[in-house]
């Protein structure tokens, strides 16, 4: 309501300001136009909005010249919610008082608001020009030229922007996304280098232009990077492990990473990780040996963290060893119940070691730390389902339905499980009927549905080819591990 106010004093004022500067009194039209105004900025304030729009296009009508009235349709269109007439009557005010900058930045709002983004980077860039060199205008101009594809020309902006404030880390982070996106990485090192240059105490710069350099390939620059990080701060953890790591020769075993004592555990276990999570039964056995090693070097130095346990578990699970896996996930869980990976890969090495019962059994403890994983039942069910108790396995298999209904990739395990049952059960037809009737194209998320499917005709159907499937399921998840079933060739 101020603002309204406001206004109308103001508006009143410039009125009768105008008429005694040139000696004369209103004329009859002059009168009729400002009563008319009023009056539709009163019923604007008391929020009669029909009764205003009809007394402002009354006013618009009186006297077509006066950009504050076609402003006013504007704002009040906005207000309404009529977008595309709030932008009519704003070009309508920009028309009549170019000079006004304020009814310049309202259009460029409402074009915002429309996603017109050329006409509104059009506007900020005038607004640039005739107006003031405004930090907002140049950032609202760049994203408004990135979204209309003009990559290029917001790069240009930017870089304006930089030469008016200096090196800044938003700014700088927007050019990097944009030349990264272009493919121009060795400009966006550039970009990342002024921020580390600019700023050397802060670290985090000179890290994620490190990690640059390594995504590039240039693992020269990058060492060169980690060393200037520990000119700055020697006990930099995050650094020492990356340049052991980039200052590797050919050959250099993973566990003598892992004997670094700069390293903390954490470094360890996670260089670890990627190794690990590719190790399957087929890997080259040196690489295999080095990484026991490195395990055994892990359990000697931290003999009671859950971590080490949880990747030594990780390490008999891949290889195919699943007592040993249970053993050290069994210990994982006594220090630390709340990993989900371990649970579940421990029911999984239960089940593959042909051990159902244990595998109930820890399943229902898994559901009292994750009640609602679908994975856990899903399991569970399995087991059920392997022990030829389809009976069993069916709540198992109503519940993980209702917790996967959002997501597709999980429910097609369950499908695939209660096809499981109608095999169990000698309703071959009604399973084949039923994978028939799958959305095939879910496989391409979920290899382990297919690898289900697979089992079940190598197992339970002799008029289904189970090689044809494992076929397929090779070609659409080249990477997908099988550890589950064995085919003869």
């Amino acid at each position: 309501m101020y603002r309204y106010i406001l206004f109308i004093l103001l508006y009143s004022s410039v009125i009768q300001a105008s008429i005694a500067q040139i000696g004369q009194r209103y004329s009859e039209n002059e009168m009729k136009f400002q009563e008319a105004f009023l009056k539709a900025k009163s019923l604007m304030i008391n929020n009669d909005y029909e009764k205003a729009e009809v007394q402002l296009k009354k006013v618009y009508d009186l006297d077509r010249t006066q950009p504050a009235t076609a402003f006013e349709l504007a704002k009040f269109y906005e207000q309404s919610g009529d977008l595309e007439k709030s932008i009519e009557f704003s070009k309508k005010a920009t028309t009549l008082d170019p000079n006004n900058k304020w009814h310049w930045i309202f259009l460029a709002n409402r074009e915002e608001e429309n996603y017109n983004h050329k006409a509104a980077a059009d506007i900020y860039a005038k607004l640039i020009r005739d107006f003031e060199e405004n930090q907002l205008y140049y950032e609202k101009l760049a994203f408004h030229q990135l979204s209309s594809g003009d990559a290029d020309n917001a790069l240009q902006t930017l870089n304006l922007l930089e030469a008016r404030i200096g090196i800044e880390e938003q700014l700088i982070k927007r050019k990097y996304d944009i030349l990264s996106s272009q493919g121009k990485q060795d400009h966006a090192a550039s970009e990342l280098k002024k921020l580390a240059d600019r700023y050397p105490e802060e670290k985090r710069y000179r890290h994620n232009l490190a990690a640059h350099y390594t995504q590039m390939g240039q693992n020269e620059l990058a060492k060169q990077t980690y060393e200037n990080i520990l000119k700055v701060d020697p006990s930099d953890a995050k650094a020492k492990f990356n340049l052991i790591k980039k200052n590797e020769v050919s050959g250099s075993s993973i566990s003598s990473i892992i004997s670094n004592q700069d390293l903390t555990e954490e470094d360890k276990v996670k260089t670890l990780i990627p190794y690990i999570s590719k190790l399957t039964q087929q890997t080259d056995s040196l690489q295999k040996s080095d990484l026991l090693e490195s395990i055994k070097i892990l359990q000697s130095d931290y003999p009671t963290s859950a971590a080490v346990q949880a990747i030594s578990g990780d390490y008999y699970y891949q290889i195919g060893d699943y007592p040993s896996a249970i053993k050290h996930y069994e210990s994982t869980i006594k220090k630390k119940k709340s990993v989900y990976a371990v649970w579940y890969q421990l029911l999984d090495s239960y089940m593959l070691s042909g051990l159902h019962e244990e595998a109930f059994a820890r399943g229902e403890d898994a559901l009292d730390v994750f009640p609602n994983q679908a994975g856990i039942y899903y399991l569970i069910a399995k087991a059920h389902l392997l022990d030829q108790n389809p009976t069993d396995a069916l709540d198992y298999i109503q519940e993980g339905k209702i917790i996967a209904t959002t997501n597709p990739a999980a429910a097609l395990d369950f499908e695939t499980l209660e096809i499981f049952g109608l095999y169990l059960n000698d309703k071959i037809t009604d399973a084949q009927n039923r994978i028939d009737a799958l959305d095939h194209t879910a496989y391409g998320k979920n290899p382990q549905a297919l690898e289900t499917v697979c089992y079940l005709y190598d197992q339970f159907d002799k008029d289904r080819d189970a090689q044809s499937c494992l076929h397929k399921l090779k070609e659409l998840h080249p990477e997908y591990v099988i550890r589950k079933l064995n085919y003869d060739d």
